[in-house]
């Protein structure tokens, strides 16, 4: 999926003003209103598996109590952890119970009192980094025309255009199967996640006489081919293995690709909370086929909680006419925090292909700065705008901005109507003052 990316270069500019002062209270600080609270059982969110949208126990946590899909507890942690799934233990770090905003300064909470100095000054704002995993669809269908080595090209220019703050990894759909199904069958229970079992050929959907196509296991797409590298060297590692692949796939198990690709990039952000972790799939758009577990809205909850929950949006880059590319993708894309597939039509180049992709790089989200109390300010041709603090995103109906965790903040991310504004010409700088 492609996604237009705004550089700072001629755009608007956040102002941050900053106060850094002895003896700062915490409960001071800008939290914002209550985040989305955990969950340990039911739905997207809920019991016991892998299924993000309904049932229990096994790998199906639809609503069974104890477990839990993507967030919760007993899914599919790799790491062994009680609480699996896409989040682990049972909740959402993202949730919690905060403070009101304070008006027009908020602030991260100070760790301790006394002894320090008011700094002013002026600085530019720094944008959050980025950690970029990439899932690259191989079906067969990638092989038409010039798709395969047009996105494969414009994905190395992509990683290479990136700031050296930024992590990029690269996983593919399809992989290998780890644990493959029967080669025959007479239920559709004993093909499990390769299902329904095809009468009268008594085979499982997802094989041809015990030889797997693609894996429908979430499991075995959450480690990636090229683990997650620094900018530096994730150039040349994206690249070779970007041609060291074909697109000689078969089927399309996006539900089981792009759940074990979230699992670990929601455990990146966690890991890695100052920084923004993105998932940007380039595919053509083949309908989800071959696994008991792919329908639309089934990969669509996938997308869902890895945003809601995880804070990770998900981008889709379509490669294709947008008549061609299947109503399914949409969905996903919203569901995901993405707004709208990012469709490459046939015919585009390298670099309209890259620029078009570049709309995964954030750019209204900035690192929280070291200070215990600050006001945003967005300074462009009309003058400087207060931003003020909405707590939430849900809550943005005009300028302001909301923190990633209100609890234990570590990003600043402009509200809507002020990240457009960003798009016109202005600047961004830090500006600090004392009282």
């Amino acid at each position: 999926m492609l996604w237009r990316m705004r550089t700072l270069a001629g755009g608007w500019l956040l102002t941050l003003s900053l106060v850094a002062c002895s003896g700062s209270d915490p409960d001071d600080a800008l939290l914002g209103p209550t985040g989305h609270a955990g969950s340990s059982s039911g739905g997207a969110l809920g019991g016991g598996g892998q299924d993000p949208v309904g049932g229990s126990a096994g790998k199906d946590p639809a609503g069974g109590s104890g477990g839990a899909g993507l967030t919760g507890g007993g899914g599919m942690d790799p790491a062994g952890s009680s609480g699996a799934g896409l989040m682990g233990g049972g909740g959402n770090p993202v949730g919690g119970s905060a403070g009101k905003p304070s008006g027009g300064s908020g602030g991260k909470p100070s760790g301790g009192s006394g002894g320090a100095t008011c700094v002013g000054g002026e600085q530019p704002a720094r944008r959050a980094p980025l950690d970029l995993v990439i899932l690259m669809d191989r079906s067969g269908s990638m092989s038409a025309g010039e798709k395969w080595p047009v996105v494969t090209s414009a994905l190395g220019e992509l990683v290479k255009s990136l700031e050296p703050s930024a992590r990029v990894s690269l996983r593919y759909m399809s992989a290998p199967a780890s644990k493959p199904p029967p080669s025959t069958c007479t239920t559709d229970l004993e093909c499990g996640e390769y299902g329904p079992c095809l009468a009268p050929f008594m085979l499982c959907t997802g094989s041809a006489g015990g030889a797997v196509v693609d894996s429908c296991d979430p499991a075995d797409y959450v480690a990636a081919v090229v683990p997650l590298t620094p900018q530096a060297q994730a150039t040349a590692a994206i690249t070779q293995s970007l041609l060291a692949h074909k697109a000689d796939g078969g089927g399309s198990p996006v539900f089981a690709a792009l759940f074990g690709t979230l699992q670990d990039a929601v455990e990146t952000q966690k890991l890695r909370p100052e920084a923004t972790t993105r998932v940007l799939f380039a595919t053509d758009g083949g309908e989800p086929s071959g696994c008991t577990k792919n329908k639309p809205a089934e990969v669509a909850a996938v997308a869902k909680a890895g945003w809601d929950t995880g804070r990770v949006r998900t981008f889709i880059a379509g490669l294709g006419a947008a008549e061609d590319l299947p109503s399914t993708l949409e969905p996903v894309a919203v569901a995901g925090g993405s707004k709208k597939v990012r469709v490459m039509p046939p015919g585009s180049s390298v670099a309209q292909v890259t620029d078009a992709m570049r709309a995964v790089v954030p750019r209204c989200t900035f690192a929280l700065p070291e200070a215990a109390s600050y006001t945003l300010v967005r300074r462009g041709a009309g003058g400087d705008v207060s931003l003020p603090p909405v707590g939430v995103l849900a809550a943005c109906t005009g300028e302001g901005y909301w923190l990633d965790d209100p609890q234990s903040p570590h990003k600043i991310e402009l509200c809507p109507v002020s990240c457009e504004a960003l798009a016109g010409p202005g600047e961004v700088v830090v500006k600090s003052a004392c009282p």
